[in-house]
């Protein structure tokens, strides 16, 4: 019962200190960050996505990959911005504002969302790789850990003796 309660403290930690990165993020760009696009856009839809999987990497004991996304989840912001402001502003450099209408206007439309979507998909897969390949658990995971619990229990309930 120590191990399994021990095991539970540890992703709760894993779990919080993961998300604690989402949180930050989320309440920066609510407070201070409304008036940036992409700031903008990822708090008007909570970040679901990349916290659900993060969610995910950590109950399968697969912390590094977790960790990989929250840092992408950051650069994937600030690159966002940065690249679409630039290639923005190249846009108006080499047209006039008057000749972008209908498919040319389609040029100064934010692209910053995908960068930020690409930019946590390269991450998770270096955390994977990271996580396979450099930082090896060999803890099980907190399912593993509650499953053999469950299955103790109903040994111990039904009176098999191994």
């Amino acid at each position: 019962m120590n191990r399994i309660f021990s095991q539970i403290i540890k992703f709760l930690i894993k779990l919080i200190s993961i998300h604690l990165i989402f949180l930050s993020i989320h309440l920066i760009s609510k407070m201070y960050l409304q008036d940036v696009y992409i700031f903008e856009w990822t708090s008007r839809y909570d970040f679901i996505f990349p916290w659900l999987i993060a969610l995910i990497w950590v109950i399968f004991n697969k912390y590094t990959v977790a960790l990989s996304m929250a840092v992408g989840h950051i650069v994937g912001l600030f690159l966002g911005l940065y690249l679409d402001e630039r290639r923005i502003a190249d846009v108006l450099l080499h047209y006039d504002i008057s000749e972008l209408t209908g498919a040319k206007y389609e040029l100064l439309q934010s692209k910053a969302a995908y960068t930020w979507f690409y930019t946590i998909l390269i991450f998770m897969i270096i955390g994977i790789i990271l996580q396979k390949y450099v930082f090896k658990t060999n803890e099980p995971s907190i399912i593993k850990t509650l499953f053999n619990s469950f299955k103790e229990w109903i040994k111990h309930e039904m009176g098999i003796i191994e």
